[in-house]
């Protein structure tokens, strides 16, 4: 219902996991609204799922992965595909096991990409040190890097990197959670733009370069959120989103090895 609503309100970016197991759902989704409007194709989306930390593990555990996805999608293709997690699961965060599984785990889709399984590929949750051992094996850097971002969790150095190697950062949890929507600086930063504590900090994303990923059920937030693209955030609402208190709500990869 909410993929439906979503595409409903002009949304066509579709964030799914194999992790989130809601592959299926995501694709009835897709049908209802296809059904109800004509116009809507699946080329109209831009559809992005992932490979889990248990499904990474090798080459050939990837591109089942990656197969597995496209069965529940009911699709023959998504838009991009992305390596969830820096490391596999079930193994300490000093394990070498973590560096040639991600290796392998990308020459998988980077041959996925070019049998048309994926028209992107891309990662999840990778730090500057996991971009830049990229440097030296992959055929194809990143297309896009999915990470946590927000005001309380700006991620400056990560982005700045990602910038430099043409990989677009798509933020997850730009609400922090939900627990920055009742923050004093976040709240104070809206009422200067007149407009939502989630329209401000999307726009604070936005206006970084970043692809923001909202979550949301209802139907009149999808709404709101879709309109922090009209948001021009002022000088002095910058300056109240800086002051927000740094704080992290996500999984923390920075000591995958």
């Amino acid at each position: 219902r909410a993929v439906a609503a979503a595409l409903r309100c002009g949304v066509r970016l579709l964030d799914t996991a194999s992790i989130y197991k809601n592959e299926g759902e995501v694709a009835d989704g897709i049908a209802a609204a296809m059904a109800a409007d004509p116009t809507l194709t699946r080329e109209c989306i831009s559809l992005v799922t992932k490979a889990s930390a248990y499904e990474l593990k090798t080459y050939e555990s990837t591109v089942a992965a990656l197969h597995a996805s496209l069965e529940r999608l009911r699709t023959p293709y998504v838009d991009v595909y992305l390596l969830h997690w820096p490391g596999v699961a079930r193994q300490k965060h000093s394990s070498e096991a973590h560096a040639a599984a991600r290796r392998e785990a990308w020459r998988a889709l980077e041959d996925c990409k070019a049998e048309g399984l994926c028209r992107a590929i891309g990662v999840s949750n990778y730090e500057v040190r996991h971009l830049d051992e990229m440097v030296v094996y992959a055929r194809e850097m990143p297309a896009t890097n999915q990470i946590e971002c927000h005001p309380a969790f700006r991620q400056d150095a990560l982005r700045a990197r990602c910038a430099q190697l043409g990989c677009v950062v798509q933020a997850y949890s730009p609400l922090g959670t939900g627990e920055l929507l009742e923050d004093r600086h976040v709240r104070a930063a809206a009422r200067l733009c007149n407009c939502t504590t989630a329209q401000v900090l999307l726009a604070w994303g936005l206006a970084r370069g970043c692809v923001v990923l909202p979550r949301s059920a209802d139907e009149g937030r999808i709404e709101e959120n879709a309109k922090a693209e009209t948001v021009v955030l002022t000088e002095e609402a910058e300056g109240e989103l800086a002051r927000v208190a740094p704080r992290k709500f996500c999984w923390d990869p920075s000591g995958v090895a």
